[in-house]
């Protein structure tokens, strides 16, 4: 497989030699690649050339970042707990238009530590954020309203994803996936844990060198 494009953040920053930004989160909208770095903020590359758009400053460090696929809203995850709403206008998607920056339009908080996870499901209008404190919650894309926390998880929870239903998967640092979904009450609660395989019940054949 062919590596066609290399997105990188800032090759003339320097830092102990070389400059170094983990890449906390990466969304795609149309022409346009969105990456969130812990170090520097928020940035814009184009699909096809690789070439760097812009740079979105933040006033902290980003932690997970997630896209909205039907409104222009990036959503920014920080390390403080909080969750950052950013509006944008149809044109702003397109990396070759002039704007002078996101719009902030809400602040979402409610967890304790560091947002690990964003995912949005833009068919319900809901984002699901997860954390190192262990819990997931369940907002309103547009009100900012946590309508659920669900908590169960013993580690961070590091990845999210939907199902075809709108069920929601949870990898969490504690070793384990876990399935929530919405009840008919209305109330979100757990569906099933899985547990990974344990390797300790595998045995590999050895030789032994002389």
């Amino acid at each position: 497989m062919e590596c066609r494009s290399v997105y990188r953040l800032n090759p003339d920053s320097t830092r102990q030699g070389r400059h170094r930004q983990p890449i906390s989160g990466m969304a795609v909208k149309g022409e346009s690649i969105f990456g969130s770095s812990v170090e520097c903020g928020v940035y814009q590359w184009h699909v096809g050339s690789g070439d760097k758009v812009r740079v979105y400053e933040t006033d902290g460090a980003p932690s997970a970042l997630c896209l909205h696929l039907k409104a222009p809203v990036l959503f920014i995850g920080h390390k403080g707990g909080r969750i950052r709403k950013w509006r944008l206008s149809q044109e702003e998607w397109q990396p070759g238009s002039d704007w002078g920056g996101p719009v902030t339009d809400r602040e979402l908080v409610g967890h304790s530590k560091e947002v690990t996870a964003l995912e949005c499901c833009s068919s319900r209008e809901l984002l699901i954020s997860g954390s190192r404190d262990a819990s997931l919650k369940v907002w309103r894309v547009e009100t900012g309203e946590c309508v659920a926390s669900l908590v169960g998880h013993l580690g961070a929870v590091r990845a999210i994803a939907l199902s075809a239903d709108n069920r929601i998967l949870s990898g969490s640092a504690d070793a384990t996936v876990k399935q929530w979904a919405e009840q008919e009450s209305g109330e979100w609660g757990l569906v099933r844990t899985i547990k990974p395989v344990s390797y300790t019940h595998l045995t590999l054949p050895t030789k032994r060198i002389v």
